[in-house]
């Protein structure tokens, strides 16, 4: 292929939600299965410099590249279906675009010259728009078409479009008017003509609606806006997206004005295909429930990467994950749900805010046998909890704030009193597993974990408190503590089926075909209780 980089755009009309994100994952997932390396960047038009510090009621969970960003959502999905890493150029928002725009201004970059939205901030996004040494990028472009803040990324993508082999798909939504009984197609209109007048003229439209749309309803949005339009209807299951983009010819007709010869790769292509497809309809003949102890409403979205790696791992062994969400409210009764739970998570997480629940729960799964997995936040809670019950020491964490009886759970070196955006121990480090069980799960001796926290288990509070208990340590990172020892990241609790807490977050790095082992071993043990 050429050596030039060709670039797919992701917009959004009319609304937003309309699964950009899915849809750049899924063309990206199509690409990798012809063979063809392809990068993504998501595009933020919001201020903040990512969304670390944002709660993930905002813009769903907040994910973690290997190489430490605190980035969109969106970057997960795409690892996920191409089981490729992202890194800190995938992410782009506007805090990001004008920080790195106003420190050229102060070292006299533009001496002499007046900093304006248009050229220098188009031209910052247009710089990390633009990709050499791949075959494809795909772009992804945050909010709607029309929104204010985001003119200034569609003026970046109408030069871009203007110098570079572009195609620009729009997601356009077509709802069914339940009062009059009728498809309306006029907001797709709209959304089209809109676009156009930011200077960009789409290449392919995708008609998203709640259900199939009829073939006379896409011809009608394809005749009256003369774009090609194909359907991207909800789907039952999203890693069924790339499945039908593929079957319906959709990412053909994308290709098409790039002139590729499709048919060359067809022996390759197909095996990937079927690969992907065999794994998309393997048949789930057990089932289980696992309940997520968390704080957030919009749970989906807020722990988006844990539910995904509890549908790999499902995948993987035939086992269908029924996610049962539990707030504050409902733990306060959990001893009532455990007969109908069979695994625990207890998530990342800050602040004090339904920390007694969250240990309840804990405790009556410690003492009833039920899977548990604490995940950062999680582990530390654990910890607590034992401390607490078993040990009937006075603990808590530092997080707390100062309280009477001994800190368990301590900050990380330089980590009291920082700025709160960008500065936790965050990304991809490596860490030592050591002989017994995990050594078990992962089958190697060391292993990579994407981390996002600020406090830790202290070896010497374990020396001294803990190292004749039940806890055992099981993975620990050659990095040091506050004293000097080495970071403990995961124990577990010998004589119980399964009660692992990990600081790392092997959510981030599971991926489709891909499952992660601390979810396989978790949903193995669930479906043994």
């Amino acid at each position: 292929m050429s050596e030039k980089t060709k670039y797919i755009v992701i917009l959004g009309g009319n609304v937003s939600g309309l699964g950009k994100g899915l849809i750049a994952a899924s063309i990206s997932a199509n690409l990798d299965w012809l063979g063809y390396t392809v990068r993504y960047i998501k595009c933020d038009p919001y201020l903040n410099t990512d969304p670390g510090t944002m709660a993930p009621t905002e813009h769903g969970e907040c994910f973690v590249t290997a190489d430490g960003l605190e980035a969109d959502m969106d970057l997960g999905h795409f690892e996920r279906f191409t089981n490729q890493d992202t890194s800190r150029k995938s992410s782009l928002t506007s805090g990001m675009v004008y920080n790195n725009v106003l420190g050229k201004e102060r070292e006299g970059e533009y001496l002499g010259k007046t900093v304006q939205v248009f050229p220098h901030i188009s031209n910052e996004i247009l710089a990390n728009m633009r990709e050499t040494g791949v075959d494809f990028k795909v772009i992804e472009i945050g909010g709607t078409v029309g929104d204010i803040e985001s003119n200034v990324y569609l003026e970046a993508v109408r030069q871009l479009h203007r110098k570079e082999q572009v195609i620009v798909v729009e997601l356009v939504y077509v709802p069914w008017l339940s009062s009059a009984k009728e498809w309306k197609t006029k907001l797709a209109q709209q959304a089209v003509s809109q676009t156009r007048q930011m200077g960009i003229d789409p290449d392919i439209l995708l008609a998203r609606s709640e259900r199939k749309l009829p073939n006379s309803i896409l011809n009608k949005i394809e005749r009256l806006t003369d774009v090609s339009t194909f359907l991207a209807e909800d789907l039952d299951n999203v890693y069924k997206i790339p499945l039908n983009l593929w079957e319906r010819k959709t990412v053909h007709k994308i290709l098409e004005p790039f002139n590729i010869d499709l048919n060359g790769k067809a022996e390759q292509t197909n095996k990937k295909y079927i690969h992907w497809r065999d794994r998309v309809n393997k048949k789930t003949t057990k089932y289980v429930n696992v309940a997520i102890a968390g704080k957030y409403d919009n749970a989906e979205e807020s722990y988006k990467s844990i539910i995904e790696a509890l549908y790999h791992a499902g995948t993987e062994i035939g086992v269908k994950v029924n996610v049962e969400y539990k707030d504050e409210k409902d733990i306060e009764n959990i001893e009532e749900s455990f007969n109908e739970i069979n695994g625990l998570i207890v998530p990342g997480g800050f602040g004090a805010r339904g920390i007694q629940e969250k240990m309840m729960a804990l405790k009556c799964a410690r003492e009833n046998k039920i899977p548990s997995l604490g995940i950062c936040y999680g582990m530390q809670l654990m910890i607590v909890e034992y401390a607490t019950n078993v040990l009937e020491i006075n603990a808590y964490s530092e997080e707390w704030g100062k309280m009477k009886g001994i800190p368990v759970i301590s900050y990380m070196p330089g980590q009291k009193k920082v700025n709160k955006g960008g500065t936790m121990r965050l990304g991809k480090t490596k860490s030592h597993v050591y002989e017994g069980i995990f050594r078990d799960i992962y089958g190697v001796e060391d292993i990579w974990e994407r981390h996002r926290h600020r406090l830790e288990f202290l070896m010497s509070i374990y020396k001294e408190h803990f190292q004749s208990s039940d806890i055992k340590i099981g993975v620990t990172s050659p990095l040091e503590d506050i004293e000097g020892e080495r970071l403990i990241e995961a124990i577990y609790l010998e004589e119980h089926p399964f009660y692992f807490g990990v600081q790392y977050h092997p959510e981030f790095n599971s991926r489709f075909l891909l499952p992660h082992p601390i979810f396989v071993a978790f949903l193995k043990s669930c479906h043994n209780v």
